[in-house]
């Protein structure tokens, strides 16, 4: 499938971490903005729940851009 051949290539080409330590649902929602934009990107497992959604180094200043275009990562009120 296409999703697996990016998640091969980016893992390929080594990601470069965008962020880290996030939850499932927002990394998704990252994901989905990314992909939304044209950029592949993947979200990877860490402890304690925690996700790391990552890009290929060539876009990783877009998207920066454009989860920031984005409103994401959303910010946290307690």
């Amino acid at each position: 499938s296409v999703a697996l051949a990016g998640s091969l290539l980016l893992a390929a080409c080594g990601g470069r971490d965008v962020y880290a330590d996030v939850a499932e649902s927002e990394a998704n929602e990252m994901v989905a903005a990314l992909l939304e934009a044209g950029i592949e990107a993947d979200k990877v497992g860490g402890e304690k729940g925690a996700f790391t959604v990552q890009v290929a180094d060539g876009d990783f200043a877009e998207a920066v851009a454009v989860l920031r275009d984005n409103g994401l990562p959303r910010d946290k009120y307690e």
